[in-house]
C-alpha cells in the first residue's frame, strides 16, 4: 500500500523508479555469449550479487579479513555465487527462456535465439 503523499501515515512513499524502468528499443548484447552467460555477466557486473548475499562493502570487508582462512573466503564466495545461480535460474524460468539457456544470443549476422527471446534477455 502506497501513501497518497510521502507524509501520509500507514503507507510507503511512491517511488517511480521502484515500479517502472526504461528499456532501450535496441537490444545490445555480446552475440557470441549464451543466454546463461549473458545473465551471469549482468549479475556480476551490475551488482545483483548484493541482493542475494551482502553489499559490495560487506563482501570486500569479509574478503579482506585477516581472521578468515582462504578456504572460508572461498566458501563465502561460493555461497553468494550459488545463491546467484538460483536467482538466474528463477529469472530465466519467469521469462520463459530457461529452455534456451545454452543457445547463443546472436544478432543480425549471427543466428541465435529468436527476436522475442532476445528481447526477454534484454528485459531480464
Amino acid at each position: 500500500v502506497y501513501a497518497a503523499s510521502s507524509g501520509a501515515k500507514g503507507g510507503r512513499p511512491f517511488v517511480p523508479s521502484k515500479v517502472a524502468a526504461y528499456i532501450d528499443q535496441i537490444d545490445t548484447h555480446v552475440p557470441s555469449l549464451t543466454v546463461q552467460d549473458t545473465f551471469e555477466f549482468a549479475f556480476r557486473t551490475f551488482g545483483a550479487s548484493e541482493t542475494v548475499g551482502a553489499s559490495k562493502a560487506e563482501q570486500q570487508r569479509v574478503l579482506a579479513s585477516p581472521d578468515l582462512s582462504e578456504e572460508e573466503k572461498a566458501k563465502y564466495l561460493a555461497k553468494i555465487e550459488g545463491d546467484g545461480d538460483k536467482m538466474i535460474d528463477a529469472v530465466l524460468k519467469m521469462l520463459g527462456i530457461d529452455h534456451v539457456r545454452d543457445t547463443i544470443v546472436g544478432n543480425a549476422q549471427m543466428r541465435g535465439v529468436s527476436g522475442g527471446q532476445r528481447r526477454r534477455v534484454t528485459v531480464g
